[in-house]
């Protein structure tokens, strides 16, 4: 398995999105998308999607 890629994908305010695995579909599974939320570097919810637009999308209506 490959590494997490660790790549800011969205921000917003102190908030962050950092997208860490990203696995087109297959013939077996699905798209996979795992990315993190952190607020000021501090770790606040882990969201998973089938693409990165829809983490982005999710980002961006996230609240907390």
């Amino acid at each position: 398995m490959n590494g997490p890629k660790n790549e800011c994908i969205a921000v917003r305010a102190f908030a962050s999105l950092i997208l860490d695995y990203e696995y087109p579909a297959d013939d077996i599974l699905p798209a996979y998308t795992s990315c993190r939320i952190l607020v000021e570097d501090l770790f606040q919810e882990k969201v998973i999607t089938e693409t990165r637009q829809q983490a982005i999308e999710y980002f961006n209506n996230w609240h907390k």
